[in-house]
């Protein structure tokens, strides 16, 4: 599904949608989006044209057509609010709460997927380096993730079918979530994996990159066992602070690793 938050209106987002399952299958139509989303086709062009609203009870049906989130429909049904709502005040409530909701700058937790979006090391930051304004040929992003461009063309399309990247009005490559967090329940093999690699590529720019470019800090200290669970949640609300002070959508020109490591000598 198109990352909700990403948007201020809720027929944008529709549209949008509508554009990625129809990229995924050039024989998906309007009337099969009517139908999977539980409007007639009528009212729904109607919508998207902007001649006509939804109802809260219609953007429920909507929401869970689309499996939203419990979060995810929260931010649609105020889209709607925003536009829609019965009174003046109503609606600048729910401008208001979509004003917080971009401050807060939501993670998108994924769960069932991660295995296939961590089965290549390059997905993620991949992800970042199309997302950049400064648009980087297949050739510069090869040489930045040393893969070959045949892989690059390959992985763009695998986040593409993910809808993990979407093309905009100018055809140009866009990240479809602002951040994402990916966790499991149990140690899964794909995020074991994946974390190995990237400890293998910090190993390797610690002679590759120059030390005011990089920054590496290891600390020993004696914890009591029972404390380990706080600081695990501490590490979890740093991380999250820390990206939502220093990334950036506009005129990024790199893209960067923040891994954190807390672990037992035992």
């Amino acid at each position: 599904m198109t990352n909700v938050f990403l948007y201020v209106d809720f027929r944008e987002f529709l549209r949008d949608e509508l554009q990625r399952r129809s990229l995924r299958n050039s024989k998906y139509s309007l009337r099969a989006f009517a139908r999977d989303i539980g409007m007639s086709i009528s009212r729904l062009s109607e919508t998207l044209s902007s001649t006509a609203g939804i109802s809260m009870s219609t953007g429920q049906l909507i929401a869970q057509r689309l499996k939203m989130s419990d979060v995810e429909k929260e931010y649609f049904l105020n889209l709607i609010m925003a536009k829609h709502g019965r009174t003046p005040e109503v609606r600048k409530k729910a401008q208001r709460r979509i004003k917080q909701y971009k401050a807060r700058r939501i993670f998108i937790q994924l769960r069932e997927n991660h295995k296939e979006l961590l089965s290549k090391w390059y997905y993620l930051p991949l992800i970042e380096l199309l997302g950049m304004r400064c648009e980087l040929s297949s050739a510069e992003i090869s040489k930045i993730l040393d893969i070959s461009q045949e892989e690059v063309v390959a992985a763009s399309l695998f986040l593409a079918e993910k809808g993990q990247i979407v093309r905009n009005e100018n055809g140009v490559w866009r990240k479809a979530n602002i951040f994402q967090k990916i966790e499991s329940s149990t140690p899964a093999t794909a995020i074991r994996q994946f974390h190995r690699d990237v400890l293998k590529r910090a190993a390797a720019a610690i002679e590759a990159q120059p030390i005011e470019k990089r920054k590496y800090l290891s600390s020993y200290f004696t914890i009591r066992k029972e404390n380990i669970a706080e600081a695990r949640q501490d590490i979890e609300r740093f991380n999250q602070w820390f990206l939502k002070k220093y990334v950036t959508e506009k005129n990024a020109d790199s893209v960067y690793v923040f891994a954190i490591q807390l672990f037992g000598l035992e």
